[in-house]
């Protein structure tokens, strides 16, 4: 995996929601109803991960931290450049989503697709299956009737175009925990 070919946006800012917390505080995070994903079967906090040759910036899984965005139309802006394809990691909670976000490049505004489907569901979308966890948190303790899932789905970019911003979805059942972009060819 060469990280030369990504560009992994730094999404700490704009974190609003906790949807992570450890077997020794449930009560920690909230992703859905009450309940959110365990953090010790995940990633460890801030670390580069791969998921199928994408390196992904896994957020933070500790005490307190926001760690995902609930999708209010955020607009966050991008390395200007050229690039391929968007990876998002993420989920919604209560149902399967299609939503819009729109890619905003130098020439032109592009609205795309964003599918994403829920986190304890089995996807009815095209993700990729990030991570499977086998039970999820209440604020009580374990859920283990419940498979929590991340999925990543990939976008398709104008790469002919230099990408500026990208404007989240307004759908607070749409939770983003990274993006990646893959460079396009100069």
């Amino acid at each position: 995996m060469s990280l030369q070919k990504y560009y992994l946006l730094d999404l700490e800012e704009y974190f609003n929601a906790d949807g992570i917390s450890y077997d020794s505080n449930p009560q920690d995070g909230l992703f859905s109803l009450s309940a959110c994903y365990p953090a010790e079967e995940l990633p460890e906090s801030n670390s580069v991960v791969d998921i199928d040759n994408i390196p992904i910036k896994f957020p933070s899984k500790e005490d307190g931290d926001k760690n995902n965005i609930e999708c209010y139309n955020q607009i966050l802006p991008v390395q200007p450049g050229l690039y391929k394809r968007l990876f998002v990691l993420g989920s919604c909670d209560n149902g399967n989503f299609e939503e819009k976000i729109e890619l905003i490049y130098d020439r032109k505004v592009e609205v795309q697709k964003l599918y994403l489907s829920d986190w304890i569901t089995e996807k009815p979308f095209t993700e990729k299956l990030a991570f499977r966890c086998e039970h999820a948190h209440s604020r009580d303790g374990d859920i283990c009737f419940y498979r929590a899932n991340m999925w990543m789905q990939t976008v398709e970019v104008d790469c002919t175009c230099q990408l500026h911003k990208l404007n989240l979805p307004d759908n607070p059942c749409f939770h983003v925990f990274a993006i990646t972009l893959e460079r396009g060819e100069n």
